[in-house]
């Protein structure tokens, strides 16, 4: 399961059961822990919200 947000995708490794950050030309950023529930929230405020920089 991946999700892509702006620069970024996410994705859930099944077999850690954690969410990886990835940058597009493939950088891991982060790897983390969250119940997936909670990750998909974070994730669905992230895309309605407008980010800005």
């Amino acid at each position: 399961m991946s999700y892509q947000v702006n620069n970024l995708k996410v994705r859930l490794n099944i077999s850690t059961n954690k969410w990886i950050v990835i940058t597009l030309d493939g950088r891991i950023l982060e790897e983390f822990r969250f119940e997936p529930a909670d990750a998909i929230r974070m994730l669905y405020y992230s895309l309605k919200i407008p980010m800005t920089s």
